[in-house]
């Protein structure tokens, strides 16, 4: 996973396995956030939303769950949603349905969109003060 807040409030996420950051530096990343005091939306894209199932993923989901644990309330404070980009039919189904568990984990909603530009009409009614999204500068960002 690879996390990308130059655009905050808008936070991209690039779910592509084996790409940038280890579950340690995401959660830096994620602390840096809510340090801001802001709140933001997650927006990621590529990859599989719900991870490795691999032995390796069982230590960060554990690693996940207890950073989260100590961070709930800001989690549900200033995270208002992440905004899952996925064109694939199929796929976009499959991750509504993950979207019903995720919410439970996180305790902010999970949307799932078919394009960059039904996600930026999702950014502006989760974020009203969210400035107009530029899809082509969210894709330099986002690293996807």
């Amino acid at each position: 996973m690879y996390v990308d807040a130059t655009a905050f409030p808008e936070v991209w996420m690039d779910f592509t396995h084996g790409t940038g950051q280890t579950i340690d530096e995401v959660l830096d990343v994620y602390t840096g956030l809510l340090a801001r005091g802001a709140p933001f939306v997650f927006l990621g894209e590529g990859g599989d939303v719900e991870g490795d199932k691999d032995a390796h993923a069982v230590a960060d989901r554990k690693k996940i769950s207890l950073w989260m644990k100590r961070n709930k309330t800001p989690i549900t404070a200033l995270v208002r949603a992440m905004i899952y980009i996925e064109p694939n039919t199929s796929k976009r189904i499959a991750a509504r349905a993950f979207a019903l568990v995720y919410e439970k984990f996180w305790g902010y909603p999970m949307f799932v969109a078919a394009s960059r530009d039904e996600a930026s009409a999702m950014i502006r009614t989760v974020l009203p003060s969210a400035p107009e999204a530029d899809p082509e500068q969210g894709a330099a960002q986002s690293m996807v």
